[in-house]
């Protein structure tokens, strides 16, 4: 299994699944799903993405900061859920 600090974009990972997840941050979100909205949303602060390459290898990245939210975002998106589904409006 491969492992980086980080995601270098452009990345894909398929079948992403976090693994581990330490503290959290809250900040406002915005999402291109509902325009104009805004949601305070909490995540962790930082977390291990485990999943496949495209050429379906596994991979792993420890995230944090930023790359933890937005990865935690598009999970999110993946498993059915928006920012309203998991926040509360700013």
């Amino acid at each position: 299994m491969s492992s980086a600090r980080g995601i270098r974009p452009p990345t894909v990972i398929v079948n992403p699944r976090i693994e581990k997840r330490k503290g959290h941050q809250t900040y406002t979100e915005g999402c291109l799903s509902l325009p104009g909205q805004l949601y305070t949303v909490t995540r962790p602060m930082k977390v291990v993405l485990q999943g496949e390459n495209v050429l379906h290898r596994p991979v792993q990245y420890r995230l944090t900061g930023w790359d933890t939210r937005v990865a935690c975002h598009e999970i999110d998106h993946l498993d059915g859920k928006l920012i309203s589904d998991v926040g509360e409006p700013a």
